[in-house]
């Protein structure tokens, strides 16, 4: 882009070209500038490469009930994409299990799949023990129905235990999640709906599986508190089977997951990248990589970049954090505004990506690890696309927390070298495998904290910002829990936005020009 300076006065401008971003502009159709500080497209849906190998920032895939979302895949990736069923596993106490824990207990040993059944029954009937030590039964569960089973995305039942929405870093289906820090199962919960995070998992799931699976696993994968923690984000992303369905799962293997719900795309080649590169010949006209904003002045109405340079808006679409956005618009935003945005929590991401000299290391896609890995995760990325690989190769990407309430153990090297140690202690490759490629990514905002707070702190930003013509889409802006295919959506609802406010100022000018003059009283007939 070439001419930025505005000679031409304000316009619409984008800040951030990551899916949301990307979305945004493209559905703007040449009617924005798009400002990203990396000098490739795709926020946290990039794609490097290494010794031959694809590494996505974390595990991306495509997946999406939306038939838009499928309209734009196609769009972007023509054939360039590659579908296939999904192959999620669980590997705790020696052994492999189906995702999600819950359904399929069968091959854990027999006292802990006793202890997952005593006290899933105990959550849904009530303890045979006292009363007083019992875990309550749940009467209502947050956007849960009492069969327990699982939900879509918009939050309705659907049958399906082992619903699949998003199995990645920008929304991932976590599996119940947040650190639970009291791991005494028989902790006493009062009966009636679940005030917090922990008491969700205790009463929906039981003592049992909050034991072996999810305080476990989710203390890996979060930072603050369980009980911090409320539960209004969890529609339709945990999995939850009837009482029917863990029984059944405990007594026989689960079968393979079946059905569109058990596909998911991913392009075949150029990694997650492609899909994101897939949006420049409609956006890079009004590109501007390699470019921080430095100011946000809602005041002046202007964006001041890394440049030096100072570009008037008519309408600002932001997706980047909104603590970020708060703190760029420095003295201009108030000091309740300021308060709000420095209470919003998130938690940060650290992959350390492995390119393993040995081809087919495994046949699963994602595997949760809720025990003492350093990571809680592996994304399979050499069975995302066959084209990761390199011939003989291999990739696996590592996924690792991380926060001011808990920090990463070690840095550098010696955070590769944990990684590649419990690899191999866990068995998905040998000591004698060559290691080919390793590198870290870094990903500093990733998961959304949805503390008890956060509601009344976003409302009060989401206000005050709106009442600037700025424009707030995606995850990190508007602070929810948005997986990939909702960041397109996302972007395409805030063009319309913008769209619409264009419009109305365009209405707003005419009348007050006396071009427009309503008429009143009588009927117009139109001429034939």
């Amino acid at each position: 882009m070439d001419d930025t300076n505005n000679k031409k006065g304000p316009v619409n401008i984008v800040i951030g070209a990551g899916p949301t971003g990307l979305s945004a502009a493209y559905h703007l159709d040449g009617d924005a500038l798009l400002i990203e500080q990396n000098s490739t497209v795709g926020g946290w849906c990039r794609s490097i490469t290494d010794n031959g190998f694809t590494f996505d920032y974390a595990g991306h895939i495509m997946f999406s009930k939306d038939d838009y979302v499928h309209q734009l895949y196609k769009i972007l990736l023509g054939d360039n994409a590659h579908w296939q069923d999904r192959e999620a596993w669980i590997y705790s106490k020696g052994v492999y299990t189906r995702y999600p824990f819950q359904g399929a207990l069968y091959g854990l040993p027999p006292e802990v799949i006793k202890e997952c059944l005593m006290g899933a029954i105990e959550a849904r009937y009530g303890s045979s023990a006292t009363e007083e030590s019992a875990v309550a039964p749940m009467s209502v569960a947050i956007r849960t129905p009492l069969t327990m089973r699982s939900l879509d995305a918009e939050g309705d039942s659907n049958g399906k235990p082992d619903e699949l929405m998003d199995c990645c870093a920008d929304g991932t289906i976590e599996s119940i999640v947040t650190p639970g820090y009291n791991n005494d199962c028989s902790v006493a919960i009062s009966n009636g709906e679940p005030r917090n995070f922990e008491e969700f998992i205790y009463k929906v799931w039981g003592a049992g599986i909050a034991k072996h699976f999810a305080l476990p696993y989710n203390k890996k994968l979060w930072a603050v508190p369980l009980t911090e923690m409320e539960t209004s984000w969890l529609g339709g992303r945990v999995p939850l089977p009837d009482l029917q369905e863990i029984i059944d799962g405990a007594l026989q293997p689960v079968p393979r997951p079946m059905g569109p719900n058990a596909r998911f795309g991913y392009p075949l080649r150029g990694g997650f990248q492609a899909l994101m590169n897939g949006f420049l010949p409609y956006v890079e006209d009004q590109l501007i990589l390699n470019t921080r904003v430095q100011a946000v002045s809602p005041g002046k109405r202007t964006v001041t970049l890394s440049d030096g340079r100072e570009l008037r808006y008519k309408h600002l679409v932001s997706t980047m954090p909104l603590p970020v956005l708060v703190k760029l618009m420095g003295a201009e935003a108030p000091a309740e505004i300021q308060a709000a945005a420095a209470e919003l929590r998130h938690v940060s991401v650290r992959c350390v990506n492995l390119g393993i000299g040995r081809e087919r290391l495994t046949d699963k896609h994602w595997i949760y690890y809720p025990e003492d890995t350093l990571f809680h995760r592996i994304f399979v990325q050499g069975n995302a696309s066959p084209y990761c690989n390199p011939p003989g190769g291999f990739g696996l990407t590592c996924e690792i927390t991380y926060s001011e309430y808990k920090p990463l153990p070690c840095d550098g090297d010696a955070l590769i070298q944990r990684c590649i140690e419990d690899c191999k202690r866990v068995g998905i490759f040998n000591e004698d495998d060559p290691i080919w490629a390793a590198n870290q990514v870094d990903m500093p905002y990733a998961y959304v904290v949805y503390d008890h707070a956060r509601p009344q702190n976003v409302k009060v930003i989401r206000d005050w910002v709106a009442s600037k013509d700025i424009v707030l889409s995606g995850r990190y802006s508007e602070w929810e829990y948005y997986n990939s295919d909702h960041a397109f959506i996302a972007g395409k609802n805030a063009a319309e936005e913008v769209q619409r406010l264009d419009k109305l100022e365009a209405l707003t000018r005419a009348t007050d020009s006396g071009a427009f003059q309503p008429v009143y009283g009588t009927t117009a007939t139109a001429a034939m």
